[in-house]
């Protein structure tokens, strides 16, 4: 097998996309040569007319990220069309497996109120996804192992929404003024029992003032494009279809960043969309 042939065989029998997604961040950040080196073994001689012009005109791996037909075509005037389309082919498969590599990486995670179903929750933002996790306790009565007694005891249950960021078509930032109850923190006594004895302990509660104080939250309304079946709480056989959430925050400026990030992640995940396609 000649040399010409033993690098067309690299392309033609494709490394696995577990190998390329691996390598993928190393791509994204190599210099014109560490680019051409990687390049050339995975393309072979598709990619020949183009060592030295990448070299000369300095094509990193974020500029190969941006490289268009156009600019091949004036690095490589006498190229041919079909490696053009071959070095672009791998370009958006480079993409793709970048945004699948850092999917589920954690952008941003805060705290929030969502409605539907009304409820605090935690969410975790990643280029991928928003993920809202809510917690339900309540408290049950069960019976001591050793003593045979009733006991009271809080059980805690998960359950989590998954929003796919591909589902949301709209997002909306908003402020509104609330008048907001200030609670003190207090200390009660309470007398805990046992079989042979009792004591007297204290729990920490919060109580109202009778005292109110004016808040500025800030409110992000999410439209998706298809309903999200959800579970309500306490009862995981029953579900409801949302299409529009509300994501509450107790500070203005906390909706804000988060509108922001979001809208930047939207703004990008539709920009390559919109390239895939073209």
């Amino acid at each position: 097998m000649s040399e010409s042939e033993k690098k067309s065989s690299v392309f033609v029998h494709r490394r696995s996309d577990h190998e390329i997604f691996s390598s993928i961040e190393e791509l994204m950040t190599a210099d014109a040569i560490q680019l051409v080196n990687a390049l050339s073994k995975h393309l072979g001689e598709r990619f020949t007319a183009f060592e030295e012009p990448f070299i000369q005109q300095k094509i990193d791996g974020r500029c190969f990220a941006l490289i268009t037909e156009n600019h091949l075509k004036l690095m490589a005037p006498k190229s041919r069309i079909g490696d053009r389309l071959y070095v672009l082919s791998f370009k958006q498969r480079m993409a793709k497996a970048a945004r699948i590599v850092r999917r589920g990486r954690i952008v941003q995670e805060g705290s929030v109120r969502v409605d539907p179903p009304g409820l605090e929750a935690k969410y975790i933002l990643t280029y991928g996804t928003l993920k809202l996790i809510f917690q339900k306790s309540e408290t049950v009565t069960a019976i001591h192992k050793e003593t045979g007694t009733p006991i009271q005891k809080v059980e805690t249950s998960t359950y989590y929404d998954l929003i796919d960021l591909d589902l949301i078509d709209d997002i909306d930032l908003e402020s509104e003024k609330q008048q907001e109850e200030i609670l003190e923190v207090v200390k009660v006594p309470y007398k805990k029992k046992t079989l042979f004895w009792s004591k007297i302990e204290y729990k920490v509660e919060k109580k109202p003032t009778g005292e109110v104080k004016e808040v500025g939250v800030g409110k992000i309304y999410i439209s998706l494009k298809s309903p999200l079946v959800s579970k309500l709480p306490g009862d995981p056989k029953s579900t409801y279809d949302v299409s529009q959430l509300m994501l509450t925050t107790t500070h203005f400026s906390e909706a804000e960043n988060l509108h922001k990030v979001l809208t930047s992640l939207l703004n990008e995940l539709r920009k390559v969309q919109l390239t895939e396609h073209v």
